[in-house]
């Protein structure tokens, strides 16, 4: 999969306000680094994109800025960083974001959080071979970073080689 045109999938159709209507806020979009091909399953990939963008377009103020970047390691990992320029995530906060139910001081402020957004972006990225880590310094914004391994369990699977699997 294309990192690059999966995000410009991802952003059109944000863009569009066919499933997010009224939170696109004239925020400005740069991609950043080199193209990148990983292995991973679309659908889920996507899904996992447009949880985290969802995020910060929700918690971005208007007329900030958000920011995909893509690098790839010397062990040929691929990154793929959605900095945003939001109020960032508190530092009590960091450690329980991906707890199911969890909802952060700016989710209850913004009265639109379940606190299932980020749990199940994490769940399906476990299936499928992708590490979501976040770094936030407030007030200066956040980063979620999502890593693809040079090999993944879907890679596997995809080789035929499913017996190989650590269960």
């Amino acid at each position: 999969m294309f990192l690059n045109r999966c995000r410009y999938n991802v952003l059109r159709q944000k863009k569009s306000g066919n499933w997010l209507p009224g939170v696109w806020r004239n925020l400005a979009v740069s991609i950043e680094g080199n193209d990148a091909t990983v292995v991973t399953d679309r659908k889920w990939c996507r899904f996992i994109i447009r949880q985290l963008l969802t995020n910060a377009i929700k918690y971005s103020p208007t007329g900030t800025s958000l920011t995909f970047r893509t690098n790839v390691t010397e062990q040929e990992n691929v990154f793929l960083d959605l900095i945003d320029e939001g109020p960032g995530i508190q530092p009590h906060d960091l450690p329980r974001i991906f707890d199911k139910g969890f909802t952060g001081g700016n989710g209850r402020i913004h009265n639109a959080s379940t606190g299932l957004g980020l749990y199940l972006a994490q769940t399906v990225a476990a299936k499928i071979g992708i590490t979501l880590q976040v770094h936030s310094i407030q007030p200066q914004g956040t980063t979620m970073r999502m890593t693809f391994t040079d090999s993944n369990a879907f890679e596997t699977v995809r080789r035929g080689q499913a017996d190989n699997i650590p269960l």
